[in-house]
């Protein structure tokens, strides 16, 4: 497929013209949730961000809710996800198992080699402002993958079929000297390194545009870098086509004919601005409280336009009392700090509970256990949608990438399609598990209560209690090699049943039976 620019263009303006729709929101998200990370409206560096913020509620849920999904969903080095047979693979199921496990391994070693877990926390930071965007190309030697995790202010979104990505734009600037280390597989480029010899600092605005072809269902990846040469339109400086798509994009939840997600953040943006109006309302409070503001008695002409109250402020005026009154005395000024207290922090529980924060309380009587795992499963329950989408629109696709670039490198030699029913990828995280163990409860409870009811002969009768062991196994997430074959426990069965024959054909302790 050969790249149009000038068409590629058209496609690029009006993704941003969208995406412009957002920046006032998703500005004002940021100011309050994450002011130091926020590059929306500036990218100055060293700029100080957090000057208007008086209540920091809303940005220590949102990164105790990075941390958190990250702990419960894709906790570092640990295993977090793995590759299981589908529906459709009838036989030799086990070996199956045994060899995608084996398979999975080597996806999670190169993964904990790379940066994943630390590109995956600013990821998720963005994401609970309503998208994440991360880019996943091939790695060096040291490291087969390389995570990016990319400012959201870069980036603009076009849609594809269903509430799928159909491109993704990213744009910023980069230095001349730089672009060549970064795509080391460009073709030289005469203008570029001509501006390397003059100039090397100078920098050009670089599009990455990423966009899924219909017919072959390949990802083209190209980046175009504008004002290279005395034209308009950018350079074509690079071309690579992909089997999968290397940008990784997930929204928190999703408003049918809208391509950007809506996060907690959001939910919680209208109480975080109340509070931190009322937070400093209050401190502007205190600050008269503490210095108080004066009236001074003046026999000239006052200025009105001259007048502020302030703390320490001396206010002139005709009369400070009866009989002109004294030559100075306080202002007496209103508000009541306690109301102004139980109102922030009827505002703070409302934006915890929109930020999923179930902490407990480290103040009252001793929490019992019991309530530690209600509030567990109350979390589970609230953040079920979220996750739903965050499976479909994360997990999988890292997954699949991930393969393919192990593919390409030869790592793995499987022709391995996750999806369709073939190959399943199941999550075992401690989120995952939780909800995996609600089932193993079911099933527990059932073989209890029908062997209270009918005997443990009638339910070994009724139930197959030799697949009951390996149904548990894949609920928990045991490893297929703790758990016997149907070969193996064919075989142990048999074992079981010599030694049984041979004790009860045995005298006991030399004694006739």
């Amino acid at each position: 497929m050969k790249i149009n620019v000038v068409e590629l263009m058209k496609r690029i303006k009006k993704a941003w013209s969208v995406k412009e729709q957002w920046v006032s929101l998703y500005d004002d998200a940021y100011s309050l949730a994450l002011p130091n990370r926020n590059t929306m409206t500036t990218t100055t560096s060293g700029e100080e961000k957090n000057v208007v913020v008086y209540d920091s509620t809303l940005q220590q849920c949102t990164t105790k809710l990075a941390s958190l999904l990250q702990s419960t969903i894709v906790p570092p080095f640990t295993e977090w996800a793995t590759l299981k047979p589908g529906i459709f693979i009838t036989q030799d199921i086990e070996e199956a198992a045994r060899k995608l496990t084996s398979i999975n391994s080597a996806i999670m070693a190169a993964k904990d080699s790379s940066n994943f877990d630390t590109a995956v926390g600013e990821f998720l930071l963005d994401l609970c402002i309503g998208t994440g965007a991360m880019l996943l190309l091939e790695g060096n030697d040291d490291s087969p993958f390389e995570f990016t995790a990319v400012p959201l202010s870069e980036i603009a979104l076009e849609d594809g079929p269903g509430s799928t990505i159909g491109a993704v734009f990213r744009k910023y600037k980069k230095a001349a000297r730089i672009i060549p280390q970064i795509w080391k597989d460009a073709k030289p480029n005469a203008d570029l390194s001509r501006f390397i010899m003059e100039d090397g600092s100078k920098e050009f605005t670089i599009h990455e545009v990423t966009f899924l072809d219909p017919d072959t269902k390949e990802w083209h990846y190209s980046v175009l870098i504008e004002k290279l040469q005395n034209k308009g339109t950018p350079t074509l400086y690079l071309e690579r086509v992909y089997t999968t798509n290397p940008w990784i994009i997930s929204r928190w939840v999703k408003v049918a004919g809208e391509v950007f997600g809506r996060g907690p953040v959001i939910n919680a943006l209208p109480d975080a601005k109340t509070l931190n109006e009322a937070k400093k309302l209050e401190l502007q409070n205190a600050s008269l409280a503490v210095a108080g503001s004066w009236l001074a008695r003046n026999n000239g002409v006052m200025n009105g336009n001259k007048i502020q109250i302030k703390p320490g402020g001396v206010i002139p005026v005709q009369s400070t009392g009866g009989s002109m009154g004294a030559d100075i005395v306080p202002l007496q000024v209103g508000g009541d700090i306690n109301f102004s207290q139980i109102v922030q922090e009827q505002l703070r529980s409302s934006i915890k509970d929109a930020m999923f924060d179930r902490a407990i309380p480290n103040q009252g009587a001793v929490r019992s256990a019991t309530e530690w795992i209600v509030r567990q499963q109350e979390l589970q329950e609230a953040i079920g949608s979220p996750f739903g989408r965050f499976y479909q629109e994360f997990i999988i696709p890292v997954y699949k990438r991930m393969i393919a670039i192990l593919q390409q490198k030869g790592v793995i030699t499987e022709d391995i399609r996750v999806g369709g029913g073939v190959v399943d990828l199941q999550i075992t995280g401690s989120l995952a598990q939780a909800q995996a163990l609600k089932e193993v409860e079911t099933i527990t409870n059932w073989a209890q209560t029908s062997m209270a009811i009918t005997g443990p002969e009638v339910f070994q009768a009724t139930a197959k209690v030799e697949d009951i062991n390996a149904k548990l196994a894949d609920l928990m997430g045991i490893d297929p090699e703790l758990v016997r074959t149907g070969e193996e426990k064919a075989q142990a069965m048999q074992v079981a049943q010599q030694q049984m024959m041979q004790q009860g054909g045995q005298p006991n302790d030399g004694q006739p039976q």
